[in-house]
């Protein structure tokens, strides 16, 4: 949608290739993830490329990808750099900023909570705490490492690349973990923002983006996941792609995020009028996970698209086709609201999935298909 805005003609590749999606742009499904992206770009048009969540985790493929077509992103040598912990660990070190110490698969851990993280994750997933002894199954399996648990809320600030500096484009709120959308302990469920923030807060924010970017050179959107404690930021991770959290900060601050990406992979000078934060309306997204087997039904699409209709923006997006099968702990859909408070905007979310789970047809079983 946001390419669309900016007057793009997109080509779409995606895992669920949802109702939504499909009625936008040409789409194609992919069946075995990662590996279908590069058949499916070698039948493409010679068009630009972008890549999103988890595909950062793939660095050999984005750089096949690349050789035969422009990317707006990250290549796959930046990646190599900024996707591992421990140089990005030793980046923030030098300029001052805290982490949360690291230890290799193989550590005695002692003290402090510690947390089991896939060194090829996304949105959370597979991560779990541990203990002095982790699961053998698990660590024997490789690519696995520890990282000390930081409590506190988490955040994501979301920035904007050109090689050389960052620009700072606004600080959300994450839902983790969140109970009433079914989310596991440490999944990614949602956003919230734009969160204002002190003057030393941003001066912290905007030092961590311009040390990242010097550092690795990043390009376009990305966001650094954080714990914010005690006056300080803690960053936990470097995500070097157009997040999740974009959108929320689209609808929020009227900015067409897509051209600001797209000029700063083209190393092309940007300088987007921001907001205040105080002055924007508040946004939020929720991604609900189901609680059982569940199957999509008309009645529950034509609820979506009734409140769709009364919106500027989808009230329910990535939306599966009538009778598709969701497995418990698949993700549903996204709700997307408004409000004035971070508060408000969270009540809506709520109502929305509850109006929304009122509608879905849950399975006791589901058959093979």
């Amino acid at each position: 949608m946001s390419a669309s805005r900016a007057g793009f003609s997109p080509i779409a590749s995606d895992l669920f290739a949802d109702m939504d999606l499909v009625a936008l742009c040409p789409t194609t499904r992919v069946s075995r993830y990662p590996y279908d992206f590069e058949s499916i770009a070698d039948a493409s048009p010679p068009t630009p490329f972008i890549y999103t969540g988890g595909l950062e985790n793939y660095p050999d493929l984005i750089e096949r990808i690349a050789k035969n077509r422009e990317l707006f992103g990250n290549s796959g040598a930046i990646l190599r750099g900024v996707r591992n912990p421990q140089v990005v660990a030793e980046c923030l070190s030098r300029q001052g900023i805290p982490f949360p110490e690291l230890r290799a698969e193989h550590a005695v851990l002692t003290g402090a909570k510690w947390l089991m993280k896939p060194l090829q994750g996304s949105g959370g997933n597979r991560i779990r705490f541990c203990n002095e002894q982790p699961d053998a199954r698990l660590q024997s399996s490789g690519g696995w490492f520890f990282q000390q648990f930081i409590s506190g809320p988490s955040y994501s600030a979301v920035y904007v690349g050109d090689g050389s500096q960052a620009t700072m484009i606004g600080l959300t709120q994450q839902l983790v973990g969140a109970d009433w959308l079914g989310a596991k302990r440490f999944a990614y469920c949602g956003s919230i923002g734009p969160i204002n923030v002190t003057l030393k807060r941003q001066l912290q924010l905007e030092a961590l983006g311009d040390c990242l970017v010097d550092s690795f050179k990043l390009l376009g959107f990305f966001g650094v996941d954080l714990i914010i404690r005690d006056d300080e930021i803690w960053p936990i991770e470097v995500n070097p792609r157009y997040t999740a959290s974009v959108e929320v900060l689209e609808l929020a601050m009227s900015l067409n995020a897509m051209s600001l990406h797209v000029a700063s992979c083209r190393k092309q000078s940007i300088s987007p009028t921001l907001p205040r934060a105080t002055t924007t309306p508040t946004f939020g997204k929720a991604i609900c996970y189901a609680d059982a087997d569940i199957e999509m039904t008309e009645q529950t699409i034509d609820f979506a698209r009734r409140l769709n209709n009364k919106t500027n923006w989808p009230v329910f997006a990535d939306l599966p086709f009538p009778g598709t099968f969701v497995k418990k702990g698949s993700p549903i859909a996204t709700a997307i609201a408004c409000g004035s408070s971070d508060e408000e905007v969270l009540n809506e979310l709520k109502s929305l999935w509850h109006s929304f789970e009122a509608t879905v047809d849950r399975q006791a079983s589901i058959l093979e298909h």
